[in-house]
Order: structure tokens, then C-alpha cells, then sequence
């Protein structure tokens, strides 16, 4: 299970993702959720160590991986 910020806006333990690792149907979720819960996109990309154009392109897609849904 993945940790979930503090109140203070910092991680208490940031998720072990490997740098532009993030290719799961929970890490797409995951970072919909944190944007939802307020946290702005840049401190999203930078403590899951992922480029702010990605955090974007999880917001903006139809589909939580980009797979097909069959």
C-alpha cells in the first residue's frame, strides 16, 4: 500500500518509484488522488520523482494507463 501525505503537504514515506517508473493503473490513480486532495502538481511530480508533463498527461487521459480496456 502506498503512503499518503501528511497534513503538513510533505511525505511521511514518498512511494518507492523508480523515476519515470510510473506505468500501473494505482500509480496513475494515485496521482489523480493527490491532485484531487489539493496537492499541486509540481510537489506530486516531485516526490514521485516524474515529470510535471506527466502528472498532466495522468490528469488529462480518458484512461488510467493508456491500455486498451478489452
Amino acid at each position: 500500500m502506498r503512503s499518503t501525505p501528511s497534513d503538513s503537504r510533505h511525505w511521511e514515506n514518498p512511494p518507492s518509484t523508480k523515476p519515470g517508473a510510473i506505468h500501473s493503473v494505482e500509480d496513475w490513480a494515485l496521482i489523480r488522488r493527490l491532485v484531487a486532495d489539493g496537492f499541486p502538481q509540481r510537489q506530486v511530480a516531485r516526490d514521485l520523482g516524474i515529470g510535471r508533463s506527466t502528472v498532466e498527461r495522468a490528469l488529462a487521459s480518458d484512461q488510467t494507463c493508456g491500455g486498451s480496456s478489452s
